[in-house]
């Protein structure tokens, strides 16, 4: 998925769950870097505290062959 979206755009940014440690670590694996924290609230649930997590085309094609 990686690969194609950075066919057309130089960075990603992610909305990481602050306790979803799972996704935190693959995030980590891609080099993926926590930029901030903020709190979005979703339709019909309450706020919640999440990363966004911003992935560089760069750091990505440098990383990929590793993953």
């Amino acid at each position: 998925m990686s690969d194609y979206v950075f066919q057309f755009v130089d960075k990603v940014i992610f909305h990481v769950g602050t306790e979803n440690y799972r996704s935190q670590g693959a995030m980590a694996k891609l080099k993926a870097k926590k930029i901030r924290e903020i709190e979005i609230a979703y339709f019909g649930e309450p706020t919640r505290k999440m990363w966004n997590m911003k992935l560089k085309k760069s750091d990505w094609e440098v990383n990929s062959g590793e993953i």
